[in-house]
């Protein structure tokens, strides 16, 4: 329902960055804050980091890419989908 109100009653407080990390592993926690450090940076210089950035994700994608003729080993070999 757009522009609607949601009721007091259906709400909660907001949840502080603190409590969510909190919740993770020392591993899950070190990822999350990677990942927030290198998101700031690119947000921060974006005609800098945005490009290469890009050419990197368009590297993984091609190279993470299954092959057509993979697909029905895969399903075989996983025990299907």
């Amino acid at each position: 329902m757009a522009g609607g109100v949601i009721p007091v009653a259906q709400t909660s407080r907001p949840i502080q960055p603190e409590e969510l990390l909190g919740k993770l592993d020392e591993r899950s926690r070190a990822g999350v804050t990677a990942l927030l450090e290198e998101s700031d940076n690119v947000l921060a210089n974006p005609p800098d980091t945005i490009p290469t950035a890009l050419q990197a994700s368009d590297v993984s994608l091609t190279e993470l890419r299954p092959s057509p003729s993979d697909l029905p080993r895969a399903a075989t070999t996983s025990g299907g989908w």
